[in-house]
């Protein structure tokens, strides 16, 4: 999909709009093509268009899986016996809720909490909870950057850096 004018913002195209958003636009356009558009149509076509998006979106999280295969394809197996995780990961290879999804994605990125998936989970709570979370190479939360206690590791690199030219502390 080729983005046009109409597609996104009008901020996109100021210089903080530029850097910002650089690589949302596809996300953007996705948005205001797909889902926008498609709310104009009558309901059963839009609820068509939506359950067809979510199931090719399904089947292209289980290939992804598939394909690489291994302890990512068990995974998956084992995810999968929530069916809120499979709706979550069909809507999310979708295409079709682009905006949310990316806010969500974002939101699971600092807090390790995703707020679309994992109260889809959480809906069915007889069923195993073992895809919740974020990827295991960001458990980690991008705030303990910000931890009062690796506060004294920035001054001492500071301090460092001041002394090595002959600056006081």
């Amino acid at each position: 999909m080729t983005r046009s004018v109409g597609d996104v913002p009008l901020f996109a195209h100021t210089p903080l709009g530029k850097a910002l958003l650089q690589f949302k636009t596809y996300n953007l356009a996705s948005h205001q093509r797909v889902l926008l558009r498609g709310m104009q149509e009558g309901r059963a076509q839009f609820t068509s268009m939506m359950v067809g998006m979510t199931s090719v979106g399904l089947l292209s999280a289980w290939l992804r899986a598939y394909a690489v295969g291994g302890e990512r394809y068990e995974r998956f197996k084992t995810a999968a016996e929530n069916p809120g995780y499979l709706l979550g990961e069909a809507l999310d290879a979708s295409g079709f809720f682009a905006l949310p999804i990316e806010a969500a994605a974002t939101v699971d990125t600092m807090t390790s909490f995703n707020p679309i998936k994992d109260p889809l989970m959480a809906a069915f709570p007889d069923a195993p909870r073992s895809g919740q979370g974020g990827a295991p190479h960001r458990r980690r939360s991008c705030w303990q950057a910000a931890r009062p206690e690796r506060w004294p590791d920035i001054r001492r690199v500071e301090g460092g850096r001041r002394s090595d030219r002959g600056g006081h502390r």
